[in-house]
């Protein structure tokens, strides 16, 4: 069963809302597993599926930013680049560690990807597609009535 996303991270772009909506229900199982302590394996697979499906979604943000020429791109971009560095550590700390027990890095991560779950989605997120959205109804609003009074 999909997840309903609470009412403040609902951007009202479509896809970003879809992907995000995925990617809240990855990170709550994600979560899950390792408060339950899965085993290494297991837990090492399922990062690497939450790291695919980041990074396809970072990269369809930046797309859309530089469609629409976003000029908070850097910006953004940087952010994603910081979380895909932070994650990328944290997957090399669990592949490294003998006993997934013994891991002491569980809070760190849980809290990066609470991160995402929420306030990026609730400020960056948000705003590019207001952004992006704004410009697509001026757009549609400057073809549609070109031409009419003149």
């Amino acid at each position: 069963m999909r997840t309903k996303m609470a009412e403040g991270l609902v951007t009202g772009y479509y896809s970003f809302d879809e992907q995000h909506r995925e990617l809240i229900d990855l990170i709550d199982d994600f979560c899950s597993g390792i408060t339950a302590k899965r085993r290494k394996g297991e837990i090492v697979m399922a990062m690497e599926f939450l790291d695919n499906y980041f990074t396809a979604h970072m990269n369809n943000e930046e797309i859309v930013m530089q469609k629409h020429n976003y000029p908070d791109y850097d910006r953004h971009k940087a952010e994603h680049d910081l979380f895909k560095k932070s994650f990328a550590s944290y997957k090399s700390e669990i592949i490294t560690c003998e006993r997934i027990e013994d891991w002491a890095g569980e809070e760190g991560l849980k809290s990066l990807l609470m991160v995402v779950h929420g306030k990026h989605i609730k400020t960056e997120d948000i705003e590019l597609a207001n952004f992006v959205n704004v410009k697509a109804r001026d757009s549609y609003l400057t073809t549609r009535f070109t031409g009419l009074g003149a």
